[in-house]
């Protein structure tokens, strides 16, 4: 019985830390929902066009603007990477725009993450338990995998997803380099869609599409796999 009063002060500091942890957690959540419907209110729209038209404004300073200015404009959600890597294609070509559009991916998850690790201030076994706790650990092991695995496919919530992986154990140079090299085949397809839009049916708009479908298709193959796998690690309830 001694012990009963230091499991209920702890259970008590428990659910006062988790408490603490939704709180900033929303409070976060809420700053980033009011910025992104001020600036949609402000009527702050990118499009590919737009993309085009500031470029051929700034000339060959664009080059050297492109990759920092889309990093910011797509952490308050109003450039989306597919839309930035359309943009690069038109103003300097599959090539130059594939690897810019791959170091945006990779710089703004990395940023991202290191972003929601110091705005929610909390972490996942403080918001979710044990299990919190089991999830977390699992990221710490193979974070970089499942990142990388993800993103191959086009189906993976960008900006918002980075912004949570800031809960996690997983860290941003991690988040950063697997989110680059997996989105590579998509930039290309992008910047290659991006340049080519005159003529959807050319050799290189064809060979995007077959990029897109060939990256998801092993996206989904990989988690597939990673998932069976994972359920066959698992022991069986009731074994010793």
């Amino acid at each position: 019985m001694g012990r009963l009063p230091d499991r209920l002060r702890r259970l008590r500091h428990g659910v006062h830390e988790a408490r603490a942890a939704i709180a900033r957690l929303a409070l976060f959540g809420l700053a980033l929902l009011a910025l992104f419907a001020g600036l949609h209110l402000a009527g702050v729209n990118v499009s590919v066009g737009t993309v085009k038209r500031w470029g051929d404004d700034l000339g060959t300073a664009g080059l050297i603007a492109f990759v920092p200015a889309a990093i910011v404009l797509n952490c308050v959600f109003v450039l989306p990477i597919p839309i930035a890597a359309g943009g690069a294609g038109l103003l300097f070509g599959t090539a130059a725009g594939t690897v810019l559009t791959v170091l945006v991916a990779g710089a703004s998850a990395g940023i991202q993450n290191a972003i929601g690790r110091r705005g929610a201030g909390a972490r996942a076994e403080q918001l979710l338990g044990e299990r919190g706790r089991r999830f977390d650990d699992l990221l710490d092991r193979r974070g970089f995998t499942a990142v990388l695995y993800a993103r191959l496919t086009p189906f993976t919530p960008f900006t918002s997803l980075n912004y949570a992986s800031g809960v996690t154990k997983l860290g941003a140079w991690p988040m950063a380099i697997a989110s680059g090299l997996a989105m590579a085949p998509r930039m290309y397809a992008y910047t290659a869609l991006g340049g080519s839009l005159d003529d959807l049916t050319s050799h290189e708009s064809i060979s995007a599409f077959v990029v897109l479908v060939a990256s998801t298709a092993l996206g989904i193959g990989l988690i597939t796999h990673a998932g069976l796998r994972h359920r066959r690690s698992r022991p069986e309830p009731g074994a010793a």
